[in-house]
C-alpha cells in the first residue's frame, strides 16, 4: 500500500512538473497575445521616455499587439520600480529604467522599496544616453575649465536644476562636484523637460540634459553646451567635448533598458528579449535613435544585461561611498 502511494505520488509530481513545462512553453509561443506596458522610470521629455516611446512603437509594428508606455516618475525611478516589482510575473508588465533606478538608488537610498538585485529579471538594454552639462547663454562661463574655476570662486552660490532627486541629471552633477571640488547647490524639478526650460529661461544657470532633449535647444541657441558625458564627442555634435577631457575619471554610462518581474518564466524572457534585439537592430529604429543622439546597447543574452548590471552596481557603490552622494531629503 505505501508503495503504491509513493508510485501515486511520484506520478503526480512528474505529471504537474510536466504540464507546468507545458504551459509554460504555450505562453511563450503565445506570447505576448494581450497588451503589454512599459512602466517607465521619468516624467516625460527625457531619454527614458523618447526610448520608451521608439521601442514601444516598433514592437507594436512587429508583433501586431499593442505596447504602450505608462510615465510613473518619482524618487529617482523608484516609485515605477516598487510598481513592476509588485506586478504579476507574466511579462505583460514591464520596466522601462534609466540605469540609476536599478544600479544607483540601491546605494543612495536608505530604502528603495525593492530589491534591485532580487526583484527583477534583466531582459535587454536598448540604448546608452549621454547626457550634456548646459548652460543659460548668459551664463559667464563656457567651458568645462572656466567653470571649475567660476563655482571654486563661489562656492554655495551657483545653481543647477535636475530632473529630481536621485535622477541621473542630479547624480551627473554631484559625481562632477566631488571630482572638481565645487559647490553648486541642487534645485530638483518634477521631469527633465522642466529643468531644461528652466534653464533656457534663466531661473538656473545649469542642468546635465540628455542629448536627445537637449540638442535641439543647443541648435537653436537657448542652450549653450560645456560637455558631453561620453569619452568621445558625438557625432550629432562634434563641437562638444568630453567632459573627461577636463575632469579626467568623468566617464558614467547611463543606460535605458527593459526588466520584467522576477519569477517571469525564462521562455517569456528570452522571447522578449529575442523580439528587442530584432526592433533595435531594425535600420528605422537604429536611425531614430542616432538622430536623437542615442546609442543602440549592445549585448547577446539576458545574462550579459545581467552582468553588465552587477559590474556597473559595484562601480557606482564605490563611486557613491568615495563622493558621499546623497539624497535631498
Amino acid at each position: 500500500m505505501l508503495q503504491f502511494l509513493v508510485n501515486c505520488f511520484t506520478t503526480f509530481v512528474l505529471s504537474a512538473a510536466l504540464l507546468s513545462s507545458h504551459v509554460y512553453s504555450q505562453s511563450a509561443a503565445g506570447y505576448p497575445n494581450k497588451q503589454v506596458t512599459f512602466i517607465l522610470t521619468q516624467a516625460p521629455g527625457g531619454a527614458n521616455d523618447i526610448t520608451g516611446r521608439a521601442i514601444a512603437q516598433k514592437l507594436t509594428e512587429m508583433l501586431k499587439v499593442p505596447f504602450i508606455v505608462d510615465n510613473r516618475p518619482g524618487a529617482g525611478g523608484n516609485i515605477a520600480a516598487q510598481y513592476v516589482a509588485k506586478a504579476p510575473k507574466d511579462g505583460y508588465t514591464l520596466l522601462l529604467a534609466l540605469g540609476n533606478t536599478i544600479v544607483i538608488n540601491p546605494y543612495l537610498y536608505k530604502s528603495t522599496g525593492f530589491d534591485a538585485q532580487k526583484d527583477f529579471e534583466p531582459v535587454a538594454p536598448i540604448v546608452r544616453a549621454p547626457y550634456v552639462l548646459v548652460t543659460n547663454p548668459a551664463f559667464p562661463p563656457k567651458t568645462i575649465k572656466e567653470l571649475i574655476t567660476y563655482a571654486q570662486a563661489r562656492p554655495g552660490e551657483l545653481f543647477y536644476g535636475s530632473a529630481g532627486n536621485g535622477t541621473p541629471n542630479h547624480l551627473l552633477f554631484d559625481l562632477f562636484k566631488y571630482l572638481t571640488k565645487t559647490n553648486i547647490v541642487h534645485v530638483p524639478y518634477k521631469g527633465a523637460a522642466a529643468s531644461a526650460m528652466d534653464t533656457v529661461s534663466g531661473q538656473v544657470p545649469m542642468n546635465f540634459s540628455s542629448l536627445p532633449l537637449a540638442l535641439p535647444l543647443i541648435k537653436d541657441g537657448r542652450l549653450r553646451a560645456l560637455g558631453i558625458t561620453s569619452v568621445t564627442r558625438s557625432p550629432l555634435a562634434p563641437e562638444i567635448p568630453p567632459i573627461a577631457d577636463t575632469v579626467p575619471g568623468f566617464n558614467p554610462d547611463m543606460w535605458v533598458g527593459i526588466l520584467a518581474p522576477a519569477g517571469t518564466p525564462k521562455e517569456i524572457v528570452n522571447k522578449l528579449h529575442s523580439d528587442i534585439q530584432k526592433a533595435i537592430n531594425s535600420k528605422d529604429f537604429r536611425d531614430s535613435m542616432t538622430e536623437k543622439g542615442l546609442d543602440i546597447a549592445p549585448t547577446s543574452s539576458p545574462a550579459d544585461f545581467t552582468k553588465m548590471i552587477q559590474v556597473e552596481s559595484l562601480r557606482w557603490k564605490k563611486i557613491i561611498a568615495e563622493s558621499g552622494a546623497t539624497i535631498d531629503e
